[in-house]
C-alpha cells in the first residue's frame, strides 16, 4: 500500500511508476485515496482505499513494512 508521498510512484512518467517497477504488483497494489487526492493524482493501476480499508489491509497482513 502506497502512502504520503509513495503515490507519486504512480504518476505518469515517474521512474518507479506502475508502468516500469510497479507493474509487477497489479491487482496486490493500494494507494490511500487522501494521498492520492492530496496530490491530485488518480489511481495510476493501483486499487484505492480508504482510511478503515488501510486499516483492514494492515490487520491482514502478515508483515507490515514502512519506509
Amino acid at each position: 500500500m502506497l502512502i504520503q508521498d509513495a503515490v507519486l510512484a504512480l504518476k505518469k512518467g515517474s521512474a518507479a511508476g506502475i508502468s516500469g517497477r510497479l507493474s509487477a504488483l497489479r491487482g496486490r497494489l493500494w494507494a490511500l485515496e487522501a494521498d492520492l487526492a492530496a496530490r491530485g493524482l488518480g489511481p495510476g493501476g493501483a486499487s484505492v482505499v480508504d482510511y478503515a480499508g488501510a486499516v483492514e489491509l494492515i490487520a491482514q497482513a502478515r508483515r507490515v513494512l514502512a519506509l
